[in-house]
Protein backbone atom coordinates (compact mmCIF):
# COMPACT_ATOMS: atom_id res chain seq x y z
CA UNK A 1 0.00 0.00 0.00
CA UNK A 2 2.71 2.23 0.97
CA UNK A 3 4.71 1.95 -2.28
CA UNK A 4 1.27 2.04 -4.49
CA UNK A 5 0.45 5.30 -2.50
CA UNK A 6 4.06 6.70 -3.56
CA UNK A 7 4.36 5.31 -7.20
CA UNK A 8 0.91 6.94 -7.65
CA UNK A 9 1.94 10.12 -6.29
CA UNK A 10 4.82 10.23 -8.76
CA UNK A 11 2.29 9.24 -11.83
CA UNK A 12 0.50 12.87 -10.58
CA UNK A 13 3.52 14.50 -10.22
CA UNK A 14 4.62 13.61 -13.68
CA UNK A 15 1.41 15.18 -15.29
CA UNK A 16 1.98 18.47 -13.07
CA UNK A 17 4.39 20.91 -15.45
CA UNK A 18 4.83 22.64 -11.90
CA UNK A 19 6.30 20.15 -10.15
CA UNK A 20 10.01 19.78 -11.38
CA UNK A 21 9.77 15.99 -10.71
CA UNK A 22 12.53 14.41 -12.20
CA UNK A 23 11.11 12.38 -14.96
CA UNK A 24 11.84 8.28 -16.26
CA UNK A 25 15.28 8.00 -16.68
CA UNK A 26 16.34 11.80 -14.90
CA UNK A 27 17.18 12.71 -11.63
CA UNK A 28 17.83 16.08 -10.15
CA UNK A 29 21.91 16.69 -8.47
CA UNK A 30 23.43 19.87 -7.71
CA UNK A 31 26.81 20.84 -9.14
CA UNK A 32 29.38 23.20 -7.69
CA UNK A 33 31.52 23.11 -11.03
CA UNK A 34 31.14 22.85 -14.96
CA UNK A 35 33.64 22.11 -17.59
CA UNK A 36 33.25 24.36 -20.37
CA UNK A 37 34.47 22.78 -23.64
CA UNK A 38 34.93 24.61 -27.48
CA UNK A 39 32.84 22.54 -29.83
CA UNK A 40 35.92 20.66 -30.92
CA UNK A 41 36.67 19.39 -27.71
CA UNK A 42 39.56 21.65 -26.15
CA UNK A 43 38.99 22.51 -23.04
CA UNK A 44 37.72 26.30 -22.20
CA UNK A 45 37.42 26.73 -18.31
CA UNK A 46 35.85 25.60 -15.36
CA UNK A 47 32.89 27.72 -14.57
CA UNK A 48 31.63 27.65 -10.74
CA UNK A 49 27.56 27.26 -10.38
CA UNK A 50 27.37 27.82 -6.41
CA UNK A 51 25.58 30.20 -5.70
CA UNK A 52 25.79 31.48 -1.41
CA UNK A 53 27.40 28.35 -1.33
CA UNK A 54 24.17 26.06 -2.49
CA UNK A 55 25.37 23.82 -5.59
CA UNK A 56 23.40 24.56 -8.69
CA UNK A 57 20.85 21.33 -9.09
CA UNK A 58 20.47 20.33 -12.84
CA UNK A 59 18.52 17.66 -14.23
CA UNK A 60 21.05 14.53 -15.37
CA UNK A 61 21.08 10.83 -16.58
CA UNK A 62 20.21 8.96 -13.63
CA UNK A 63 22.89 7.93 -11.56
CA UNK A 64 23.77 4.43 -11.39
CA UNK A 65 24.01 2.17 -9.01
CA UNK A 66 27.52 2.11 -7.40
CA UNK A 67 29.18 -0.78 -5.41
CA UNK A 68 33.04 -1.85 -4.93
CA UNK A 69 33.20 -2.32 -8.66
CA UNK A 70 33.55 0.12 -11.59
CA UNK A 71 31.00 2.14 -13.36
CA UNK A 72 29.86 5.33 -14.78
CA UNK A 73 27.09 7.87 -14.81
CA UNK A 74 26.64 9.16 -18.22
CA UNK A 75 27.78 12.62 -18.96
CA UNK A 76 28.57 13.48 -15.60
CA UNK A 77 30.93 12.50 -12.84
CA UNK A 78 33.31 12.83 -10.54
CA UNK A 79 36.82 14.16 -11.51
CA UNK A 80 38.41 10.98 -10.71
CA UNK A 81 36.65 9.09 -13.45
CA UNK A 82 36.64 12.11 -16.30
CA UNK A 83 39.78 12.69 -15.79
CA UNK A 84 41.40 9.81 -14.58
CA UNK A 85 43.50 10.05 -12.18
CA UNK A 86 43.94 8.06 -8.90
CA UNK A 87 42.90 8.95 -5.10
CA UNK A 88 46.13 7.91 -4.22
CA UNK A 89 49.68 7.31 -5.55
CA UNK A 90 49.53 3.34 -5.71
CA UNK A 91 49.76 1.01 -8.32
CA UNK A 92 45.69 -0.32 -7.46
CA UNK A 93 44.42 3.08 -7.49
CA UNK A 94 46.43 4.18 -10.79
CA UNK A 95 45.58 0.95 -12.43
CA UNK A 96 41.20 1.56 -11.13
CA UNK A 97 41.37 5.06 -12.55
CA UNK A 98 42.39 4.03 -15.67
CA UNK A 99 39.46 1.60 -15.89
CA UNK A 100 37.17 4.58 -14.55
CA UNK A 101 38.08 6.72 -17.33
CA UNK A 102 37.15 3.75 -19.53
CA UNK A 103 34.15 3.48 -17.97
CA UNK A 104 32.75 6.83 -18.46
CA UNK A 105 33.89 6.61 -22.08
CA UNK A 106 31.57 3.14 -22.25
CA UNK A 107 28.75 4.68 -20.56
CA UNK A 108 28.61 7.31 -23.60
CA UNK A 109 28.89 5.08 -26.30
CA UNK A 110 26.73 2.35 -25.15
CA UNK A 111 23.99 5.38 -25.25
CA UNK A 112 24.96 7.45 -28.67
CA UNK A 113 27.28 5.34 -30.19
CA UNK A 114 29.89 7.77 -32.11
CA UNK A 115 27.44 10.31 -31.74
CA UNK A 116 27.54 11.45 -35.80
CA UNK A 117 24.46 13.63 -34.96
CA UNK A 118 25.24 14.78 -31.60
CA UNK A 119 28.65 17.30 -31.87
CA UNK A 120 28.19 18.22 -27.99
CA UNK A 121 28.29 14.50 -27.29
CA UNK A 122 31.56 14.26 -29.79
CA UNK A 123 33.29 17.53 -27.77
CA UNK A 124 32.97 15.78 -24.55
CA UNK A 125 34.54 11.88 -26.07
CA UNK A 126 37.09 14.34 -27.97
CA UNK A 127 37.99 15.45 -24.85
CA UNK A 128 38.21 12.59 -22.89
CA UNK A 129 40.09 10.83 -25.27
CA UNK A 130 42.72 13.70 -25.56
CA UNK A 131 44.27 13.42 -21.83
CA UNK A 132 41.93 16.05 -20.14
CA UNK A 133 44.21 16.03 -17.17
CA UNK A 134 46.98 18.02 -18.19
CA UNK A 135 44.54 20.40 -20.09
CA UNK A 136 42.50 21.14 -16.77
CA UNK A 137 45.24 22.02 -14.05
CA UNK A 138 46.21 24.45 -15.88
CA UNK A 139 43.03 26.02 -14.91
CA UNK A 140 43.29 28.21 -11.22
CA UNK A 141 40.04 26.73 -10.43
CA UNK A 142 41.59 22.96 -10.55
CA UNK A 143 42.73 23.06 -7.08
CA UNK A 144 39.11 23.23 -5.54
CA UNK A 145 37.69 20.79 -7.89
CA UNK A 146 40.05 18.36 -7.04
CA UNK A 147 39.78 18.49 -3.23
CA UNK A 148 36.01 18.95 -3.57
CA UNK A 149 36.11 15.76 -5.63
CA UNK A 150 32.39 16.85 -6.48
CA UNK A 151 30.27 15.85 -9.52
CA UNK A 152 30.94 17.59 -12.88
CA UNK A 153 28.60 18.55 -15.77
CA UNK A 154 29.86 19.90 -19.47
CA UNK A 155 28.73 22.92 -21.16
CA UNK A 156 29.76 24.06 -24.38
CA UNK A 157 31.35 27.27 -25.13
CA UNK A 158 28.56 29.87 -26.25
CA UNK A 159 25.58 27.64 -25.07
CA UNK A 160 23.13 27.91 -22.53
CA UNK A 161 22.37 25.26 -20.10
CA UNK A 162 24.46 22.02 -19.49
CA UNK A 163 24.52 19.41 -22.03
CA UNK A 164 22.25 16.99 -20.65
CA UNK A 165 19.59 20.05 -21.22
CA UNK A 166 19.48 19.68 -25.05
CA UNK A 167 16.66 18.52 -26.36
CA UNK A 168 17.69 16.32 -28.80
CA UNK A 169 20.03 14.86 -26.47
CA UNK A 170 17.93 14.43 -23.14
CA UNK A 171 15.44 12.39 -26.14
CA UNK A 172 18.27 9.76 -26.87
CA UNK A 173 18.51 9.45 -22.58
CA UNK A 174 14.98 8.81 -22.11
CA UNK A 175 14.93 6.38 -24.50
CA UNK A 176 18.00 4.29 -23.25
CA UNK A 177 16.58 4.17 -19.97
CA UNK A 178 13.28 2.49 -21.17
CA UNK A 179 15.38 -0.04 -22.23
CA UNK A 180 15.36 -2.77 -19.07
CA UNK A 181 18.40 -3.90 -17.65
CA UNK A 182 16.66 -6.29 -15.85
CA UNK A 183 17.17 -10.33 -15.82
CA UNK A 184 13.31 -11.48 -15.00
CA UNK A 185 9.91 -10.44 -15.78
CA UNK A 186 7.60 -10.60 -13.04
CA UNK A 187 4.61 -9.42 -11.82
CA UNK A 188 5.26 -6.35 -10.20
CA UNK A 189 3.92 -6.10 -6.14
CA UNK A 190 2.85 -2.46 -6.68
CA UNK A 191 1.74 -1.74 -10.20
CA UNK A 192 0.39 -5.28 -11.07
CA UNK A 193 2.27 -5.39 -14.20
CA UNK A 194 4.85 -7.58 -16.22
CA UNK A 195 7.64 -5.76 -16.12
CA UNK A 196 11.44 -6.29 -15.51
CA UNK A 197 12.16 -6.56 -11.95
CA UNK A 198 14.59 -4.21 -10.36
CA UNK A 199 17.44 -5.81 -8.68
CA UNK A 200 18.46 -2.99 -7.15
CA UNK A 201 16.53 0.03 -6.01
CA UNK A 202 17.87 3.61 -6.62
CA UNK A 203 19.33 5.01 -3.41
CA UNK A 204 16.69 7.31 -1.35
CA UNK A 205 18.68 10.55 0.18
CA UNK A 206 17.86 12.96 2.73
CA UNK A 207 16.80 10.52 5.33
CA UNK A 208 18.49 11.93 8.93
CA UNK A 209 21.88 10.16 10.00
CA UNK A 210 21.37 7.35 7.34
CA UNK A 211 24.54 7.18 4.92
CA UNK A 212 25.19 10.28 3.30
CA UNK A 213 25.37 8.75 -0.17
CA UNK A 214 21.82 7.70 0.29
CA UNK A 215 20.02 4.14 1.05
CA UNK A 216 17.06 1.81 0.93
CA UNK A 217 13.97 0.45 2.12
CA UNK A 218 14.17 -2.46 -0.14
CA UNK A 219 17.20 -4.02 -0.66
CA UNK A 220 18.77 -7.99 -0.74
CA UNK A 221 22.30 -7.71 -1.11
CA UNK A 222 23.58 -10.64 1.00
CA UNK A 223 24.22 -14.47 -0.19
CA UNK A 224 21.75 -15.63 2.60
CA UNK A 225 19.01 -13.71 0.87
CA UNK A 226 19.62 -16.22 -2.04
CA UNK A 227 17.29 -19.13 -2.23
CA UNK A 228 14.65 -20.88 -4.17
CA UNK A 229 16.87 -19.23 -7.15
CA UNK A 230 15.81 -16.04 -6.51
CA UNK A 231 18.51 -13.67 -6.66
CA UNK A 232 18.50 -9.85 -5.18
CA UNK A 233 15.63 -7.60 -5.95
CA UNK A 234 13.87 -10.78 -7.26
CA UNK A 235 12.78 -12.26 -3.67
CA UNK A 236 10.18 -8.87 -3.44
CA UNK A 237 9.62 -7.97 -6.91
CA UNK A 238 9.14 -4.18 -7.97
CA UNK A 239 9.38 -3.33 -11.11
CA UNK A 240 12.24 -1.28 -12.71
CA UNK A 241 9.81 1.57 -13.62
CA UNK A 242 8.24 1.27 -10.20
CA UNK A 243 11.27 1.55 -8.18
CA UNK A 244 12.63 4.71 -9.84
CA UNK A 245 8.90 6.15 -9.21
CA UNK A 246 8.89 5.28 -5.44
CA UNK A 247 12.49 6.61 -5.13
CA UNK A 248 12.16 9.74 -7.22
CA UNK A 249 9.77 10.89 -5.58
CA UNK A 250 10.63 10.23 -2.00
CA UNK A 251 13.90 11.85 -3.29
CA UNK A 252 11.51 15.11 -4.80
CA UNK A 253 10.19 15.45 -0.97
CA UNK A 254 13.28 14.67 0.86
CA UNK A 255 15.28 17.40 -0.59
CA UNK A 256 16.50 20.05 1.63
CA UNK A 257 13.90 22.69 1.34
CA UNK A 258 10.77 20.86 0.86
CA UNK A 259 8.06 22.42 2.81
CA UNK A 260 6.48 18.20 3.00
CA UNK A 261 8.94 16.80 5.43
CA UNK A 262 9.62 17.41 8.90
CA UNK A 263 12.05 15.73 11.67
CA UNK A 264 10.32 13.84 14.41
CA UNK A 265 12.48 12.51 16.72
CA UNK A 266 14.92 10.16 14.46
CA UNK A 267 12.35 10.05 11.80
CA UNK A 268 12.52 12.02 8.42
CA UNK A 269 8.86 12.19 7.86
CA UNK A 270 7.23 13.06 4.47
CA UNK A 271 3.48 14.12 3.67
CA UNK A 272 1.73 14.50 0.98
CA UNK A 273 -2.58 14.35 -0.78
CA UNK A 274 -4.28 12.88 -3.38
CA UNK A 275 -3.40 15.84 -5.73
CA UNK A 276 0.10 17.38 -6.94
CA UNK A 277 0.74 21.44 -4.91
CA UNK A 278 -2.08 21.09 -2.69
CA UNK A 279 -3.25 24.11 -0.56
CA UNK A 280 -3.69 21.84 2.21
CA UNK A 281 0.21 20.51 2.38
CA UNK A 282 1.29 24.15 2.95
CA UNK A 283 -1.26 24.20 5.45
CA UNK A 284 0.20 21.05 7.38
CA UNK A 285 3.18 22.29 6.89
CA UNK A 286 2.74 25.04 9.43
CA UNK A 287 0.75 22.69 11.44
CA UNK A 288 3.25 20.18 11.94
CA UNK A 289 6.40 21.61 11.18
CA UNK A 290 6.19 24.94 12.05
CA UNK A 291 6.69 28.80 10.42
CA UNK A 292 10.33 28.58 8.29
CA UNK A 293 12.94 29.43 10.36
CA UNK A 294 14.33 32.49 8.09
CA UNK A 295 10.27 33.88 8.70
CA UNK A 296 10.95 34.57 12.80
CA UNK A 297 7.28 34.78 13.11
CA UNK A 298 5.39 36.40 16.38
CA UNK A 299 4.37 34.33 18.91
CA UNK A 300 0.48 35.32 17.49
CA UNK A 301 1.65 34.25 14.03
CA UNK A 302 2.76 30.75 15.27
CA UNK A 303 -0.19 30.25 17.27
CA UNK A 304 -2.86 31.35 14.72
CA UNK A 305 -3.03 28.45 12.01
CA UNK A 306 -3.77 26.22 15.11
CA UNK A 307 -5.93 28.37 16.55
CA UNK A 308 -7.99 28.40 12.90
CA UNK A 309 -7.52 24.48 13.02
CA UNK A 310 -8.98 24.25 16.52
CA UNK A 311 -11.60 26.39 15.71
CA UNK A 312 -12.76 24.42 12.47
CA UNK A 313 -12.80 20.97 13.88
CA UNK A 314 -14.82 22.77 17.28
CA UNK A 315 -17.37 24.14 15.15
CA UNK A 316 -17.46 21.48 12.59
CA UNK A 317 -16.57 24.22 10.14
CA UNK A 318 -14.71 21.60 8.00
CA UNK A 319 -14.58 21.24 3.96
CA UNK A 320 -16.73 18.68 2.79
CA UNK A 321 -14.21 17.45 -0.11
CA UNK A 322 -11.66 17.17 2.20
CA UNK A 323 -13.70 14.11 3.62
CA UNK A 324 -13.19 12.45 0.47
CA UNK A 325 -9.28 13.06 0.31
CA UNK A 326 -6.43 11.04 1.24
CA UNK A 327 -3.82 12.34 3.40
CA UNK A 328 -0.77 10.09 4.02
CA UNK A 329 2.43 10.58 6.27
CA UNK A 330 5.64 8.20 5.76
CA UNK A 331 8.06 8.36 8.83
CA UNK A 332 11.85 6.95 7.81
CA UNK A 333 14.64 6.63 10.34
CA UNK A 334 17.66 4.89 9.61
CA UNK A 335 19.12 1.60 10.24
CA UNK A 336 22.27 0.38 9.48
CA UNK A 337 22.13 0.49 5.65
CA UNK A 338 19.09 -0.04 5.29
CA UNK A 339 15.67 2.48 5.76
CA UNK A 340 14.03 1.62 8.29
CA UNK A 341 9.44 2.55 7.94
CA UNK A 342 8.67 4.18 11.52
CA UNK A 343 5.24 5.14 10.71
CA UNK A 344 3.20 5.07 7.94
CA UNK A 345 -0.58 6.51 7.89
CA UNK A 346 -3.09 7.33 5.30
CA UNK A 347 -6.39 9.07 5.97
CA UNK A 348 -8.80 11.64 4.86
CA UNK A 349 -7.81 15.24 5.28
CA UNK A 350 -10.36 15.75 7.94
CA UNK A 351 -9.57 12.94 9.89
CA UNK A 352 -5.71 13.91 10.29
CA UNK A 353 -7.33 17.37 11.03
CA UNK A 354 -9.33 16.18 13.94
CA UNK A 355 -6.30 13.89 15.31
CA UNK A 356 -3.79 16.91 15.10
CA UNK A 357 -6.22 19.52 16.60
CA UNK A 358 -6.52 16.44 19.76
CA UNK A 359 -3.02 16.75 20.02
CA UNK A 360 -3.00 20.73 20.19
CA UNK A 361 -5.44 20.70 22.69
CA UNK A 362 -4.14 17.90 24.81
CA UNK A 363 -0.04 19.92 24.96
CA UNK A 364 -1.89 23.28 25.51
CA UNK A 365 -0.19 24.38 28.62
CA UNK A 366 0.11 27.97 29.52
CA UNK A 367 3.60 29.51 29.55
CA UNK A 368 6.05 32.78 29.81
CA UNK A 369 4.38 35.24 27.41
CA UNK A 370 6.98 34.76 24.45
CA UNK A 371 5.95 31.09 24.46
CA UNK A 372 3.93 29.52 22.23
CA UNK A 373 0.70 27.29 24.05
CA UNK A 374 0.95 24.64 21.58
CA UNK A 375 5.09 23.28 22.16
CA UNK A 376 6.10 21.58 18.38
CA UNK A 377 6.91 18.14 18.39
CA UNK A 378 10.17 18.30 17.88
CA UNK A 379 10.66 20.30 21.21
CA UNK A 380 8.62 17.93 23.13
CA UNK A 381 10.93 15.19 22.38
CA UNK A 382 14.23 17.63 23.39
CA UNK A 383 12.92 17.75 26.15
CA UNK A 384 13.14 14.04 26.86
CA UNK A 385 16.95 13.93 25.64
CA UNK A 386 20.10 14.46 27.62
CA UNK A 387 21.37 18.22 26.89
CA UNK A 388 18.35 18.54 24.62
CA UNK A 389 20.00 17.26 21.75
CA UNK A 390 18.06 15.33 19.33
CA UNK A 391 20.82 12.87 18.48
CA UNK A 392 20.28 11.80 22.38
CA UNK A 393 16.37 11.27 21.72
CA UNK A 394 15.21 7.94 22.24
CA UNK A 395 15.35 5.73 19.09
CA UNK A 396 12.00 5.23 17.71
CA UNK A 397 10.26 7.19 20.56
CA UNK A 398 9.50 9.82 17.61
CA UNK A 399 7.69 7.45 15.37
CA UNK A 400 5.79 6.31 18.53
CA UNK A 401 4.45 9.20 19.19
CA UNK A 402 3.58 10.41 15.46
CA UNK A 403 1.24 6.87 15.49
CA UNK A 404 -0.12 7.67 18.39
CA UNK A 405 -0.97 11.07 17.26
CA UNK A 406 -2.56 10.25 14.00
CA UNK A 407 -4.28 7.01 15.43
CA UNK A 408 -6.00 8.76 18.27
CA UNK A 409 -4.30 6.49 20.28
CA UNK A 410 -2.63 6.45 24.31
CA UNK A 411 0.95 8.05 23.91
CA UNK A 412 4.23 5.34 24.54
CA UNK A 413 4.55 5.02 28.06
CA UNK A 414 8.18 5.41 27.44
CA UNK A 415 7.35 9.55 26.65
CA UNK A 416 6.24 10.01 29.32
CA UNK A 417 8.84 8.10 31.15
CA UNK A 418 11.44 9.71 29.27
CA UNK A 419 10.22 12.91 30.36
CA UNK A 420 10.01 12.14 33.79
CA UNK A 421 14.00 11.14 33.68
CA UNK A 422 14.70 14.02 32.82
CA UNK A 423 12.85 16.24 35.10
CA UNK A 424 13.68 14.10 38.39
CA UNK A 425 17.86 14.42 36.73
CA UNK A 426 17.41 18.18 36.15
CA UNK A 427 14.94 19.10 38.70
CA UNK A 428 12.50 21.40 36.35
CA UNK A 429 9.76 21.17 35.16
CA UNK A 430 9.98 22.95 31.57
CA UNK A 431 6.74 23.91 29.64
CA UNK A 432 7.35 20.81 27.15
CA UNK A 433 7.61 18.54 30.06
CA UNK A 434 4.42 19.85 31.55
CA UNK A 435 2.85 19.48 28.14
CA UNK A 436 3.89 15.87 27.67
CA UNK A 437 2.50 14.85 31.03
CA UNK A 438 -0.70 16.63 30.56
CA UNK A 439 -1.54 15.17 26.80
CA UNK A 440 -0.30 11.64 27.96
CA UNK A 441 -2.40 11.39 31.11
CA UNK A 442 -5.25 12.80 29.40
CA UNK A 443 -5.26 10.27 26.58
CA UNK A 444 -4.99 7.46 28.39
CA UNK A 445 -7.93 8.68 30.93
CA UNK A 446 -9.80 8.98 27.48
CA UNK A 447 -8.83 5.37 26.15
CA UNK A 448 -10.16 4.04 29.89
CA UNK A 449 -13.30 5.75 29.83
CA UNK A 450 -13.34 6.79 33.33
CA UNK A 451 -14.89 9.75 34.83
CA UNK A 452 -11.92 11.01 36.34
CA UNK A 453 -11.15 14.74 35.78
CA UNK A 454 -8.34 15.92 32.63
CA UNK A 455 -5.86 18.21 33.40
CA UNK A 456 -6.08 21.61 32.57
CA UNK A 457 -3.82 23.91 30.88
CA UNK A 458 -3.05 26.43 33.33
CA UNK A 459 -3.68 26.19 37.27
CA UNK A 460 -7.52 24.16 38.22
CA UNK A 461 -7.85 24.79 41.46
CA UNK A 462 -10.79 22.51 41.57
CA UNK A 463 -8.91 19.57 40.52
CA UNK A 464 -8.70 17.81 43.91
CA UNK A 465 -6.18 14.76 42.56
CA UNK A 466 -4.05 14.46 45.43
CA UNK A 467 -0.73 14.02 43.76
CA UNK A 468 -1.54 17.39 41.77
CA UNK A 469 -2.34 18.88 45.07
CA UNK A 470 0.83 17.74 46.23
CA UNK A 471 2.98 19.25 43.67
CA UNK A 472 0.75 22.71 44.37
CA UNK A 473 2.30 22.88 47.69
CA UNK A 474 5.44 22.61 46.96
CA UNK A 475 5.31 24.93 44.87
CA UNK A 476 4.44 27.67 47.35
CA UNK A 477 6.87 26.01 49.75
CA UNK A 478 9.00 26.50 47.14
CA UNK A 479 8.14 30.09 46.72
CA UNK A 480 8.40 31.07 50.86
CA UNK A 481 11.62 29.97 51.21
CA UNK A 482 12.67 31.98 47.88
CA UNK A 483 10.76 35.49 49.61
CA UNK A 484 12.02 34.76 52.70
CA UNK A 485 15.50 33.83 52.00
CA UNK A 486 15.83 36.31 48.97
CA UNK A 487 19.29 35.81 47.25
CA UNK A 488 20.74 34.10 50.42
CA UNK A 489 19.43 30.32 48.96
CA UNK A 490 22.98 28.25 47.24
CA UNK A 491 20.02 25.40 46.41
CA UNK A 492 16.18 25.81 46.61
CA UNK A 493 13.85 23.26 47.84
CA UNK A 494 13.16 22.10 44.42
CA UNK A 495 16.88 21.68 43.40
CA UNK A 496 17.23 19.39 46.63
CA UNK A 497 14.05 17.67 47.33
CA UNK A 498 12.35 17.48 43.81
CA UNK A 499 12.87 13.73 42.96
CA UNK A 500 11.74 13.05 46.24
CA UNK A 501 8.81 14.91 46.92
CA UNK A 502 7.12 13.77 43.58
CA UNK A 503 7.94 9.89 43.81
CA UNK A 504 8.06 9.48 47.65
CA UNK A 505 6.64 12.07 49.38
CA UNK A 506 5.82 10.74 52.95
CA UNK A 507 9.56 10.59 53.13
CA UNK A 508 10.28 14.34 52.63
CA UNK A 509 6.70 16.48 52.95
CA UNK A 510 6.59 16.58 56.41
CA UNK A 511 9.96 17.94 57.06
CA UNK A 512 9.06 20.51 54.06
CA UNK A 513 6.46 21.56 56.43
CA UNK A 514 8.46 21.99 59.44
CA UNK A 515 11.08 23.95 57.73
CA UNK A 516 8.18 25.97 55.78
CA UNK A 517 6.78 27.33 59.45
CA UNK A 518 10.47 28.90 59.66
CA UNK A 519 10.31 30.44 56.51
CA UNK A 520 7.05 31.87 57.42
CA UNK A 521 8.11 33.29 60.58
CA UNK A 522 10.59 35.48 58.67
CA UNK A 523 8.58 36.20 55.93
CA UNK A 524 5.69 37.34 58.40
CA UNK A 525 8.37 40.00 59.76
CA UNK A 526 9.59 41.32 56.56
CA UNK A 527 6.86 40.90 53.99
CA UNK A 528 3.63 40.53 55.88
CA UNK A 529 1.56 40.14 52.89
CA UNK A 530 2.92 38.25 51.11
CA UNK A 531 3.34 35.87 53.71
CA UNK A 532 -0.51 36.31 54.35
CA UNK A 533 -1.29 35.14 50.79
CA UNK A 534 0.97 32.27 50.90
CA UNK A 535 -0.60 31.02 54.06
CA UNK A 536 -3.83 31.23 52.74
CA UNK A 537 -3.01 29.21 49.60
CA UNK A 538 -1.17 26.41 51.81
CA UNK A 539 -3.91 26.19 53.99
CA UNK A 540 -6.65 25.94 50.82
CA UNK A 541 -4.21 23.25 49.22
CA UNK A 542 -4.26 21.61 52.46
CA UNK A 543 -8.32 21.46 53.16
CA UNK A 544 -8.35 19.57 49.88
CA UNK A 545 -5.93 16.90 51.11
CA UNK A 546 -7.21 13.77 51.93
CA UNK A 547 -7.07 12.58 55.55
CA UNK A 548 -5.18 9.77 55.25
CA UNK A 549 -1.38 11.72 55.16
CA UNK A 550 1.00 11.65 52.24
CA UNK A 551 1.42 8.67 50.13
CA UNK A 552 4.47 6.10 50.23
CA UNK A 553 4.74 6.40 46.63
CA UNK A 554 3.73 7.70 43.82
CA UNK A 555 3.58 5.84 40.50
CA UNK A 556 4.39 7.50 36.94
CA UNK A 557 1.17 9.04 36.11
CA UNK A 558 1.18 10.61 39.45
CA UNK A 559 4.26 11.70 39.35
CA UNK A 560 3.05 13.60 36.58
CA UNK A 561 0.68 15.10 37.98
CA UNK A 562 2.62 16.07 40.37
CA UNK A 563 4.80 18.13 37.83
CA UNK A 564 1.91 19.38 36.14
CA UNK A 565 0.66 20.60 39.85
CA UNK A 566 3.98 22.07 40.22
CA UNK A 567 4.27 23.81 37.15
CA UNK A 568 0.66 25.18 37.12
CA UNK A 569 1.27 27.01 40.14
CA UNK A 570 4.74 27.88 39.75
CA UNK A 571 2.86 29.52 36.48
CA UNK A 572 0.53 31.09 38.33
CA UNK A 573 2.84 32.85 40.71
CA UNK A 574 4.49 34.63 37.98
CA UNK A 575 0.92 35.85 36.57
CA UNK A 576 0.86 39.02 37.39
CA UNK A 577 -2.80 39.65 39.25
CA UNK A 578 -4.28 43.28 39.08
CA UNK A 579 -5.98 43.44 41.63
CA UNK A 580 -3.55 41.62 44.11
CA UNK A 581 -1.36 44.35 45.36
CA UNK A 582 -0.50 42.13 48.30
CA UNK A 583 1.60 39.42 46.56
CA UNK A 584 5.50 39.97 46.40
CA UNK A 585 6.62 40.50 42.55
CA UNK A 586 8.43 37.58 41.07
CA UNK A 587 12.47 38.66 40.92
CA UNK A 588 14.12 38.44 37.43
CA UNK A 589 16.70 36.21 39.47
CA UNK A 590 12.97 33.86 39.72
CA UNK A 591 12.46 34.20 36.09
CA UNK A 592 15.55 33.52 35.10
CA UNK A 593 16.04 30.48 36.90
CA UNK A 594 12.33 29.30 35.50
Amino acid sequence: MMLQALYQYYQRLLDDPNSQIAPPGFQHVGFSHAIVLKMDGRFSHFLTLTQDKTPKTLLVPQAVKKTSGVSSNLLWENPFYIFGIPKNDTKKDQERAVKQQEAFLDRIKDVFGEAESFPEIQAIMRFVESNPFDQAKQDPIWPEVLEAGRNLCFRIEGQEGAVTDQKPIKTIIAKSAQTSTGSVNVQCLVTGDIAPVAELHPAIAGVWDAQTAGANIVSFNMESVTSYGLKKGENAPVSEEAAFAYTTVLNHMLRKGSSQRMQVGDASSVFWTDEPNDPVVDEFALLLSGPPKEAKPSIEQEVEPIRKLLSAVQSGHLPEADDKKSFYILGLGPNAARIAIRFWHQGSVNEIRKRLAEHFQDIEMTGPPNRSPHPRLYFLLLSTALQAKAANVMPNLGGEVFRAILGGLPSPRAFMQQALLRTRAEQEVTQERAAIFKASINRNLRQGNTQEKELTMALDPDNTHQAYLLGRLFAAIERTQRLALGGDVNATLRDRFYASASSTPTSVMPWLQRMNTQHMRKLRREKPGAAFNLEKLIGTIMDLMPAEGYPSYLPPEDQGRFAVGYYHQRQDFFTKKSNDTETEPVTEEEQSHE
